[in-house]
């Protein structure tokens, strides 16, 4: 039995180690059409209907420029989707969007200064099996989700695709109609209501790449396990569909221990200030999006 445990150890730090050189290369890869600065901070609003194909919104992008006389920002976005304009703090900005690249003209930064600017744009995204913004029912109540992994970012916001560079701070405002609730990364600060409109706040502080950034929006069911980590009791936040709540329930109950397990076995939970989490999904599989993983079941051999 200690023969068979250290053989399962061995090849899962050999896996690791192969993945951590893998990953590392491929981070150093740059897309040379967004290279030159480097985002801070980002605000994402969005107004977004499960049932409708259709979303609008405005994003604030917080940058540093890493060059000299940076007069000129590249950003990828899908054609599919129009933007109505660029604002900075002195004004309209001047723009072009062709190719998917959206290409902004800003006042000269020199190297290491900071500015901000905000996209807003609106449109329907692209329909297709391999596109990010995908749609479906369930139960007969519309859902909606985000998977953006490797190349998706662009199909439903303006996105940076260097892996090497990730947004450091990120705060999303997600609207919805009222009948809804929204699952994204990070922690959930608020839920606010106006007539017709639910808007929830999550707040992400640990830096991401853009194709982990992640949303759902349907009917959710939502409750919460605890995971005793050290000192620190972790939620496990759990968005799922309400016919699927009992299963579920009984499917993260178990996925506890094994989140003990290995937070001791390897290093301590990298989000350990947040959360980790579930948002049920109608697609295939699960996808780990970062402190939240969307998943189609609740099978401990899944998640």
């Amino acid at each position: 039995m200690k023969h068979l445990i250290s053989v399962i150890l061995f090849f899962i730090s050999t896996e690791t180690a192969f993945l951590q050189i893998k990953n590392s290369t491929i981070s150093n890869i740059e897309y040379p059409a967004d290279s030159g600065y480097s985002i801070v901070y980002q605000r994402l609003c969005i107004t977004i209907d499960p049932a409708v194909r259709y979303l609008s919104g405005s994003q604030t992008s917080h940058y540093r420029s890493k060059k000299n006389d940076l007069q000129h920002l590249n950003i990828y976005l899908s054609n599919s989707l129009t933007v109505d304009s660029v604002k900075h703090k002195t004004g309209m900005l001047a723009f072009s969007h062709a190719a998917d690249m959206l290409s902004i003209k800003i006042p000269a930064l020199m190297k290491g200064a900071l500015d901000s600017f905000s996209i807003f744009y609106r449109g329907i995204p692209v329909s297709s099996k391999w596109t990010a913004y995908h749609m479906k029912i369930h139960d007969t109540v519309p859902a909606m989700w985000i998977l953006s992994e490797p190349y998706g970012p662009p199909d439903w916001m303006p996105a940076r695709m260097s892996l090497n560079d990730k947004i450091d701070s990120l705060d999303l405002f997600i609207s919805t109609p009222k009948a809804y609730k929204a699952a994204a990364n990070g922690l959930l600060v608020s839920e606010t209501n106006d007539d017709s409109l639910t808007t929830s706040h999550w707040k992400h502080r640990y830096p991401i790449t853009p194709y982990l950034i992640a949303v759902a929006v349907t009917n959710y069911s939502v409750y919460t396990d605890t995971i005793p980590l050290g000192s620190t009791q972790l939620p496990m936040l759990n968005y799922v569909y309400p016919e699927s709540l009992e299963t579920a329930k009984a499917g993260t109950a178990k996925l506890v221990p094994v989140m003990q397990f290995f937070d001791s076995l390897f290093i301590p939970y990298p989000f350990i200030k947040e959360k980790y989490g579930h948002a049920q999904i109608s697609a295939s599989g699960a996808m780990e999006h970062q402190t939240m993983t969307f998943t189609t079941s609740f099978g401990i051999g899944l998640l």
